[in-house]
């Protein structure tokens, strides 16, 4: 399962991790909410995985670009991985869901332009807001990698994206407006997450500079859960009036996917066995079905904490299973015609 990979099959593995990151938040916990402060904080950590999830797709939309034979090839292929399980959801959370859209709710989500209005940014799915600010990437990510080339332009990336989401948090406290309708509005914007994206650019690049070694694998694994630990237990030892826990996280991804190698014995064990290369195969699909389950099935009859969280990563893997041999799996198969490059 790891061969088509090659060296980056870790990746694969890291995504199941975030993915069930974020199922532990949406499902309550599994009641480490009851252990005060440093449980808050553990739980709400589980919002991190998709921050990792940007990063990664940063370096991946950087090796579908540069392994594709064009901008229109690049696009139909990124398309084809998104676009039929969020459609399927979506007709899902319609019909058998009972959710409410309006033409205009819809028609924002099926063209992916929900990212420039919060009002209709996660109103069927629930989790959506991401799929759109990934295809948002998609079309940008090309260009950050034409146009900002070598050490000093993927430095330029770096310090200029880092520069919009504080400069963009800090002018947000400006505007006017309701302060939680404004913190909504930029959480689901897409900027936050230039700095994320850039990141995965640039560990596409320091890996085509050198091969990473397993100390290197190593001490990056070791800094990702140490660092998060800390985060957890005393987060003002690693954050401040700069970091926050976007930052830390997404700095902590880009070290693993730029250093990480599968010669590692600890990364083989962590993300490369074949449980973890799986619930990654299929981590798309849990993403996206596990908050609608969470809400029909588990939270209106499971009270354990613990048991919500289990019933509901066992139904999102059994949903996602189904879905990826249904339509994952064939849509990546499907030969569409290639767009012609404008």
């Amino acid at each position: 399962m790891t061969h088509r990979y090659g060296d980056t099959a870790f990746i694969t593995g890291m995504r199941a991790f975030a993915a069930f990151a974020v199922v532990f938040l949406h499902s309550g916990g599994a009641g480490f909410r009851d252990y005060g402060d440093w449980g808050n904080r553990f739980v709400n950590l589980g919002a991190a995985g998709v921050f990792v999830f940007f990063v990664i797709s940063g370096f991946s939309v950087s090796t579908s670009f540069n392994s594709s034979s064009g901008y229109g090839d690049y696009l139909i292929k990124r398309l084809k991985r998104i676009a039929p399980l969020y459609f399927f959801w979506i007709a899902v959370c319609l019909t058998i869901g009972g959710q409410k859209a309006s033409f205009y709710d819809l028609s924002m989500h099926l063209t992916f332009l929900n990212v420039f209005d919060y009002r209709v940014a996660n109103t069927i799915v629930m989790v959506e807001w991401t799929i759109a600010i990934e295809v948002f990437y998609y079309l940008l990510v090309p260009l950050a990698l034409t146009y900002c080339r070598g050490f000093a332009g993927t430095a330029a990336l770096l310090v200029s994206t880092f520069a919009l989401y504080k400069g963009a948090e800090w002018g947000m406290n400006y505007l006017p407006g309701d302060a939680d309708q404004k913190a909504i509005a930029f959480h689901w914007s897409p900027i936050p997450y230039a700095f994320c994206f850039s990141l995965g650019i640039a560990a596409y690049r320091l890996r085509k500079a050198w091969l990473p070694s397993p100390i290197l694998a190593n001490l990056a694994l070791i800094a990702f859960i140490g660092l998060l630990a800390v985060y957890v237990w005393r987060p003002w030892y690693v954050t401040g009036a700069v970091i926050d826990q976007l930052l830390l996280v997404a700095v902590l991804a880009f070290g693993l996917v730029a250093f990480g190698t599968g010669t590692s014995q600890i990364f083989a064990a962590v993300f490369n066995n074949r449980v973890s290369q799986y619930l990654g195969l299929i981590s798309y699909g849990i993403y996206l079905s596990h908050y609608p389950l969470f809400r029909w099935i588990v939270e209106p009859n499971i009270e354990n904490p613990i048991a919500k969280f289990g019933l509901t990563a066992a139904l999102a893997i059994i949903a996602s299973t189904a879905t990826y041999f249904a339509i994952e799996k064939p849509f990546s198969r499907l030969r569409i015609q290639k767009l012609r490059a404008a």
